[in-house]
């Protein structure tokens, strides 16, 4: 976005290239707050040497020009884009795409699990102005109860819920009882028996 030239008025305190400077500065860092930014410009002998001082509110408005808005921070972990990470998952893909285009038939089986608490309250209360709405609660949660589902294009295959965290021997046996569930005893020496292709995501 190009800057409108000036038009009369008061003239600003930040040039053109120290105000990119600011833009990049926050693009580099967007967790930067106004109060930080002020901090780095006013040390920052070399562009902004000739800036003694900046109001918040001037950078405040610098940002807003240059469409730098408040939004929400995301966190991404910063594995997830080194260079081994990005060629396994090209690896993945590849992979995926010769099953689609192999003679065999192939069905894929999305395997995952998830914890919940029991334990219902409500998150909001009346009390009057100036005092905390409080109850009392008990010091245990209560125990999580973890759900193991399988499931492919159809809809679910086969499902277990466990109270506690899942374990080694409880993902093995939850394994065996998905291959009773896809594979039949008849079954087993069939040469044209579907191919099954477990996708976990963990």
């Amino acid at each position: 976005v190009a800057r409108e030239p000036h038009r009369g008025g008061r003239t600003s305190i930040v040039t053109q290239q120290q105000e990119t400077a600011i833009v990049d500065m926050v693009r580099e860092n967007n967790t930067l707050t106004l109060k930080r930014i002020q901090t780095r410009v006013l040390a920052d002998n070399t562009i902004f040497n000739d800036l003694h001082t900046i109001s918040i509110s001037t950078i405040h408005r610098i940002l807003h020009r240059n469409l730098m808005l408040m939004k929400q921070v995301y966190r991404v972990p910063f594995q997830r884009n080194t260079n081994r990470v990005k060629a396994l998952c090209r690896e993945y893909v590849l992979r995926i795409q010769d099953y689609d285009t192999a003679n065999g038939s192939y069905e894929y089986i999305f395997i995952d699990e998830a914890r919940f608490n029991m334990i219902k309250r409500r998150r909001r209360g009346r009390n009057v102005i100036g005092q905390r709405a409080i109850i009392e609660v008990p010091g245990l949660r209560g125990g999580n109860v973890t759900m193991c589902a399988a499931m492919n294009h159809h809809g679910i295959l086969h499902r277990h819920a466990h109270l506690g965290a899942y374990n080694t021997a409880l993902l093995l046996e939850f394994l065996n009882s998905l291959y009773d569930v896809l594979v039949q005893p008849d079954g087993i020496d069939n040469p044209q028996r579907v191919n099954h292709i477990i996708i976990w995501d963990n």
